[in-house]
């Protein structure tokens, strides 16, 4: 089986971290994988193993015939095409219409929740041999509203990669962490609310690339409205997470719209503390088995007591520790996840 990751490029996401992660693993296993973006080398590039091949469209536009042509020859002997993200499908099936490219089988991988549709995105989806998302109402939705067959719907939860060693947080202090590309969605101006109400020796540093230039810098206008610049920093151009995590002894998650988040089982795998606000499957399902860190508001007093609690409290943050282990080897192991990937990729060779 030759299996062909597309994308338009690895920069900072979940979506493409979720990409690099389904590379490795896949060549991890002894699966034949390569890479095909249609744009540019990107800053997550340099975490796919070196023995996958990357190839790149380098596209001049979205109707650049001759990068379709070299799309179609890239897929040469492929037999599984595995599509992330909706632009890309609608690229993808674009390109196969012009170019002709009849052979792989089409696997769609749904990220985030879009239910807003037009004929071609009904006319793209029901012409996929398996359509994959991360969320359950998303599969509900492509059965019951996109009339996909029950057949082709999977729900495949996030994974991620381990790290390579223990993790260990022995910093001084009160330092909390915060991953997320910035932009209205993950909430940062909440987070700035928040550290100004906890105590002064409470820091945040917040991880991520600008998507919002305008929100990057009401973000930075309200640090400085507070006075925060020395409690408060903002840091870019960190690829692998999992080399700073040992820095801080508590996580917070304030984005009010999430698919998994992916970031959550970075702190999970870390052991690392965390709070986060209640919305996307794997908060649901942490939810479930450890209450004390998912909170289903934003009140601000809310949000302040249940972090002083939490790292106040060793024995808390132990057990809360111990049972975050769990959860990820549990239910979010790589070995989990390639089961239910190697076996959507059999139905769909099957079909």
């Amino acid at each position: 089986m030759k299996v062909a990751l597309l994308n338009d490029k690895l920069d900072a996401g979940g979506a493409e971290k979720v990409l690099v992660n389904m590379a490795n693993l896949l060549h991890k296993n002894g699966v034949e994988v390569t890479v095909i973006l249609f744009l540019q080398p990107a800053v997550l590039d340099h975490l796919i193993h070196p023995a996958i091949k990357i190839g790149y469209l380098q596209r001049k536009g979205r109707f650049d015939l001759k990068a379709m042509f070299r799309l179609k020859k890239m897929l040469h002997g492929v037999d599984i095409v595995h599509v992330h993200s909706r632009y890309n499908l609608r690229y993808y099936m674009v390109a196969r219409i012009m170019a002709s490219i009849h052979r792989p089988k089409l696997v769609f991988h749904e990220h985030v929740p879009v239910l807003s549709v037009d004929f071609f995105t009904k006319f793209m989806l029901q012409r996929t041999a398996a359509y994959v998302a991360v969320l359950q109402s998303m599969c509900s939705w492509a059965k019951e509203t996109m009339k996909v067959a029950a057949s082709r719907v999977f729900y495949l939860p996030n994974t991620i990669t381990p790290p390579a060693i223990n993790i260990e947080q022995q910093p001084a202090g009160y330092k909390i962490i915060m991953v997320g590309n910035c932009w209205h969605f993950k909430n940062q101006l909440f987070a700035v609310d928040l550290i100004n109400a906890l105590p002064q020796d409470y820091t945040l540093e917040i991880y991520g690339a600008v998507n919002d230039v305008s929100y990057h810098e009401q973000v930075l206008k309200k640090i400085e409205s507070y006075d925060l610049q020395h409690r408060v920093k903002m840091v870019q151009g960190v690829s692998n997470i999992y080399e700073v995590l040992g820095n801080y002894n508590f996580a917070i998650h304030t984005s009010p719209s999430e698919t998994g988040p992916l970031v959550l089982l970075e702190y999970m795998y870390a052991g690392l503390p965390f709070l986060s606000y209640k919305t996307g499957d794997v908060v649901d399902n942490i939810a479930a088995q450890l209450p004390e860190v998912v909170l289903d508001t934003f009140n601000i007093e809310n949000w302040k007591n249940a972090i002083v609690n939490i790292m106040m409290n060793d024995a808390v943050r132990q057990q809360i520790r111990t049972k975050m282990k769990a959860i990820i080897h549990n239910q979010y192991s790589e070995a989990n996840y390639y089961t239910q990937l190697s076996g959507i990729y059999q139905s769909v060779l099957n079909c």
